[in-house]
């Protein structure tokens, strides 16, 4: 872009705003205009320092309990790091919640404030910070913050206030004072951290009223925020300040790269994101020209930020397949969550006919249960949905002329992307039921219902990045299909047909795949084996909905190969109401371990909905090492471990020792019998 371009650009509307706000900020007419200050903000004033960040404390806090917490379980640490690997404000939580119940319990407490002094409470600003502290001060005398560090006091000799104070009410008369909303260092007492202590916050009356008033009368700019304003507590003020002054603007300072996100799904028609330049280190650049009045040339056109014309076709590619490659990893994140949520909020067999108190215990403990993984769930699903608008961006700048002759080489991204939006879907549906069982638990437990508004939650979260993937695939396959030589109509009608045609009046014709599978329960679904439906039209006029599923071969010999073309023997057609929608595939069953009470015959065709999490009593195919794949029902016992039930009494149960995972390739939901056993001769008489 040249000099003229970035000119037009820098004076957008947002930007001149903000500095209109500045410039009046010392006017008495309308909202004063406030700092309000994130980790971000105390990273910039350090240098990056690792204890400034909220991964940095939280990695530190991990090493310590590691150390003074002991014994711990196995692999905790490890879970921990890989949550906060891309996590948001949702996991944050979840992490700081083990980590602030582990040290709390360490010498009554003693060690979670000696681990935030030696952290937190040893934070230095850097030369250039000390810059980035003077301009944010010279916004205002009244700075609000969720950081727990002194940077801003220790600097300018400012007053300290927060909300276990006694004489909190009276800090907005006391200017220049920071007030800390969720604690402050020197006194671990008023830290918030964890969920225990957002529950103490919410409900100390007196500092909500103070709290309210303090948001309702104030022009925020929010510096170095990130997902701060996403916080439980700092939403709910927010909410409270759109309501209480519905006509006032705040402003939130991003790089350029989040300026095209938060314009497509902003935070709140509010809150008005405002670019400081293209990464984090032209913060304290911006900040200081901004306090100080003098022009700021930071571009607001989220064009500028993604024009690249040196970039070619392949650094491009990487980009775009390096972001879904992370959400993938999320995704996958998503999907052992949403493993977790089945199988701890399964109810125990005969429940029904226990002590009404046990009952009622048990139902909390379950809603208990699955709070963790529940939050997991939703906290995945929103990053991949940043994940994958990253990924839109970087795989929408491969749609233009200059690229076309790249296209085919694309076919490893629309795999992908592909992938993706299956799973997505699969996700999704699997959500949506685990969130209407809990709902109609609801009466059982208060616990049920929310964690059913979690999951509802998370089911938009992956429904949203399910949408983006799938406009993605659009422009790749819009891409591609401009170079790509087009099938003639005979060659895709003859693709398109499942299985030969039928003879006589009835007439199969295919059914155009949906844009999108339908939900289901496989953790990694493989849209191959999705189903196609037909129609069987009549002489009558009568139309009779089919799918075509496969019949897989010889799958005794190991692990099934559900991607391999292979492993398909056949297909048959089942109607379309038992199988809609669904991944699913059939066995033809070899011997007579399940004759007994399920009365499942060898020879027998079972359907198969391939998914890898089960519930106690399911019939599943399960992959035991040294026999392959095996059918039997599936139950856990009291010690841990596997039990593997065949119905035949002439078989013997097999166990999996405590601490194994079965390898299920899917649940048994219906047999097929397309045979009749010879009849025998009735007794005499």
């Amino acid at each position: 872009m040249g000099e003229s371009g970035m000119a037009e650009a820098l004076d957008t509307e947002a930007l001149v705003r903000l500095r209109e706000a500045v410039a009046n900020r010392n006017d008495d007419e309308g909202p004063t205009l406030t700092p309000f200050v994130g980790a971000g903000f105390s990273s910039a004033a350090t240098g990056n320092a690792e204890h400034a960040s909220w991964s940095g404390l939280l990695l530190d806090g991990i090493k310590v309990c590691e150390r003074l917490c002991v014994p711990m379980p196995s692999g905790w640490s490890e879970r921990m790091k890989e949550q906060l690997d891309n996590a948001d404000t949702i996991t944050y939580l979840a992490v700081a919640d083990e980590i602030t119940r582990r040290l709390s319990a360490v010498r009554q407490g003693v060690e979670f404030g000696s681990w935030l002094r030696r952290t937190v409470g040893s934070l230095r600003p850097s030369k250039k910070g000390l810059q980035v502290i003077e301009a944010v001060c010279e916004l205002g005398d009244f700075v609000v913050t969720t950081n727990y560090d002194k940077l801003i006091e220790n600097e300018k000799e400012w007053k300290s206030c927060t909300w276990s104070d006694e004489n909190y009410a009276a800090a907005l008369n006391r200017p220049p004072v920071v007030v800390h909303l969720h604690g402050v260092v020197d006194n671990p007492n008023s830290i918030i951290l964890s969920s225990a202590h957002y529950e103490r916050l919410s409900t100390n009356e007196p500092t909500k009223i103070f709290n309210q008033a303090l948001f309702a009368g104030r022009r925020f700019i929010f510096i170095g925020c990130g997902d701060g304003l996403g916080d439980p507590d700092i939403s709910t003020l927010m909410d409270f300040a759109y309501r209480a002054q519905p006509n006032t603007e705040h402003y939130l300072l991003v790089t350029g790269k989040q300026l095209r996100r938060l314009n497509r799904h902003p935070i709140s028609p509010k809150v008005i994101p405002v670019a400081y330049g293209s990464d984090f280190a032209e913060l304290a650049p911006f900040l200081v020209k901004l306090a100080a009045g003098r022009p700021v040339a930071a571009s607001q056109d989220p064009a500028y930020y993604d024009h690249t014309p040196q970039v070619g076709a392949l650094p491009l590619a990487r980009d775009a397949w390096e972001q879904l490659q992370a959400a993938g990893d999320a995704l996958r994140r998503a999907q052992r969550a949403m493993d977790q949520v089945d199988n701890l909020s399964t109810v125990p067999d005969g429940v029904d006919r226990w002590d009404y108190r046990d009952r009622a215990t048990v139902h909390e403990q379950l809603a208990a249960a699955i709070r963790g993984p529940a939050l997991r769930l939703e906290s995945a699903l929103v990053q991949v949905v940043g994940l994958v608008q990253e990924a839109e961006l970087h795989a929408g700048r491969l749609n233009v002329p200059q690229f076309a002759k790249f296209a085919a080489d694309l076919r490893l991204m629309t795999d992908e992307v592909a992938g993706l939006e299956s799973a997505l879907w699969q996700l999704r549906g699997r959500v949506l039921r685990r969130r209407d069982d809990l709902k109609d638990r609801a009466d059982l437990s208060d616990g049920y219902r929310a964690r059913a508004d979690t999951l509802k939650d998370a089911s938009e979260a992956a429904e949203a990045a399910h949408d983006i993937v799938h406009s993605i695939k659009g422009e790749l396959d819009e891409l591609r299909a401009d170079r790509l030589p087009k099938p003639s109509p005979a060659a895709g009608r003859e693709k398109s047909q499942p299985g030969r045609t039928g003879t006589g009046r009835a007439k199969l014709q295919a059914v155009p795949d949906a844009a999108s599978p339908g939900p289901g329960e496989a953790t990694e679904p493989d849209s191959a084996f999705f189903p196609r439906e037909v129609i069987a039209e009549t002489g009558e006029g009568v139309r009779i909905r089919f799918r075509s599923v496969p019949v897989l071969a010889d799958v005794s010999a190991g692990v099934l190969r559900l991607a391999d073309p292979a492993n398909i023997e056949d297909h048959q057609a089942l109607p379309a109401q038992h199988v809609r929608d669904e991944p699913v595939f059939m066995l033809r069953v070899e011997g007579d371990s399940m004759e007994g009470e399920d009365g499942v015959l060898n020879g027998d065709y079972v359907v198969v909905r391939q998914q890898q999490n089960w519930d106690e009593g399911d019939m599943v195919v399960i992959f035991v090492e040294g026999e392959g794949a095996t059918l039997k029902r599936i139950w856990r016992r009291e010690d841990g471990s596997i039990l593997l039930q065949p119905s035949n009494p002439s078989h013997d149960p097999q166990i999996l020792e405590a601490g194994t995972e079965p390898v299920i390739e899917g649940k048994v939901i219906g047999v097929a019998r397309w045979q009749i056993r010879q009849g025998r001769r009735p007794p005499p008489g």
